[in-house]
């Protein structure tokens, strides 16, 4: 009987927007799952709507790999597909969200290359471990300057600070003078001189040769950019961090984050910017997914408006989704306008090796060029936007009917209930089929249809 409800209700739908001029309503829907819903086993899923042709996956990568073990290096090879270089030595992590390995970068990046292309889809979860201390927030030395001085002077300290020489970075982090016992919260600073009334010591001054140290607090994020997490360019025509780059994404501030680059969307009136709030893009000790998709007008990238679309989510507690329209997407970038390669872990500033910042990656996907934003994907709600656990599958074959693919359990265990997305080419998931059981074969019996099947795509 709810099959029969949701398929009228379907219908009254689409014969309403047929009727109204402007209107769109349009989206994937499933009609049926055969197979075992578990890790790496092949579904195949029928309906309408999904789309004439798939994504272009360059590589998924969950770190599952047979013999691997902790503080093993990674190789090339992915789950599918393959990195095609790497930076150092980047190892296996002690923390999985699939499975028991993860990548552990800690400033060793994995490199991908592809053709190029104006649209990608990329996604990959993080885990932070608890008491982090973030690059940039911890810095050590030596007194260089005069005896009896009323602010520290280190030549070498190398704080960052923008282009007025003046930064914020530091500023609210307590800096010890270790020799003289005192200490004071930095009021202002320069690259190399800290500003602040020291107190609680046995002279309160700095004096040549005094140690010191300057940190914040563990989990505490510094107040400027520190780290780009995945970073995304144009290395077959420059350098990836100056040609058409973009970061995925680079922490603006302890409270947002930004996808603008060096060469791209430089400001706020382009790039996406993802503001944090109560923990829903970012908890230490939790698994992070991370998810954005970029298309280019195809015609006119640098000048007619593009796509952009983030999706933040720390697994249990929220996802949200951040979208823009209106700007081209190589703005101020160089021809060709395209996008040729990406490094995870893209870059840091230096941090002590006392304090390094160990940030663990896995389930890292990459799509390339047209349809990339199409895909499957498992989720713990019956309305994706609604999801809290999401876990993008591997396609294996794809028609507008039917889609063959292999399922990934990300942080999904056996037992838990799940519901089955497709999303098509420009983003549009359908109705979540389920619940489904992991670990176990898909059924119809009990398909529970949400309180509306209604979708309206923004005009």
């Amino acid at each position: 009987m709810i099959r029969r409800i949701e398929i009228f209700v379907v219908a009254v739908f689409t014969v309403f927007f047929s009727l109204v001029p402007g209107l769109v309503c349009a989206f994937p829907s499933i009609s049926n799952v055969d197979g075992i819903v578990a890790n790496g086993s092949e579904i195949t899923i029928s309906g309408s709507g999904f789309g004439l042709s798939g994504p272009n996956v360059h590589v998924f990568a969950d770190f599952d790999v047979q013999g691997a073990s902790t503080g093993s290096s990674i190789p090339m090879q992915a789950t599918v597909g393959e990195f095609e270089g790497y930076h150092r030595n980047p190892v296996y992590g002690t923390v999985g969200r699939s499975g028991s390995l993860s990548g552990s970068l800690k400033g060793n990046r994995l490199q991908s290359h592809f053709e190029p292309t104006t649209e990608v889809f990329v996604s990959y979860a993080i885990y932070a471990p608890r008491g982090s201390t973030f690059p940039q927030t911890h810095w050590s030395g030596t007194h260089t300057g005069l005896n009896s001085m009323g602010y520290l002077e280190d030549s070498s300290l190398g704080i960052y600070v923008g282009p007025s020489g003046v930064g914020s970075q530091a500023v609210g982090a307590r800096v010890y003078n270790l020799t003289d016992g005192s200490s004071c919260l930095i009021q202002a600073h320069t690259r190399t001189e800290v500003h602040c009334q020291l107190t609680g010591g046995r002279n309160n001054i700095w004096n040549t040769g005094d140690s010191f140290t300057i940190y914040r607090d563990p989990e505490e994020f510094p107040r400027e950019s520190f780290m780009k997490i995945a970073w995304l360019g144009d290395p077959a025509n420059g350098l990836l961090d100056r040609t058409n780059d973009k970061v995925l994404f680079s922490f603006s501030s302890g409270i947002s984050g930004t996808t603008g680059g060096n060469d791209l969307n430089r400001t706020s009136t382009n790039g996406l910017q993802i503001h944090r709030s109560d923990n829903h893009w970012w908890k230490f000790g939790e698994w992070m997914r991370l998810s954005f998709w970029i298309r280019a007008d195809l015609h006119n990238p640098s000048t007619a408006s593009g796509e952009e679309w983030a999706q933040p989510m720390v697994e249990g507690v929220m996802q949200q989704q951040f979208y823009r329209s209106e700007n081209p997407t190589f703005a101020g970038g160089t021809y060709p306008y395209q996008f040729s390669g990406i490094n995870w872990w893209g870059w840091s500033r230096p941090q002590p090796a006392e304090t390094s910042f160990d940030l663990m990656f896995d389930d890292i996907y990459l799509a390339i060029g047209p349809n990339s934003a199409a895909r499957i994907e498992l989720g713990n709600a019956p309305v994706y936007a609604d999801a809290t656990k999401l876990a993008i599958s591997t396609p294996d074959s794809w028609s507008d009917t039917r889609v063959t693919a292999t399922i990934r359990e990300g942080s999904f265990g056996v037992g838990e209930q799940v519901y089955l997305f497709v999303i098509d080419k420009d983003n549009n998931p359908s109705v979540g089929f389920g619940p489904l059981v992991f670990g176990s074969e898909a059924t119809t019996r009990d398909i529970v249809a949400p309180p509306t099947v209604l979708r309206l795509m923004q005009l």
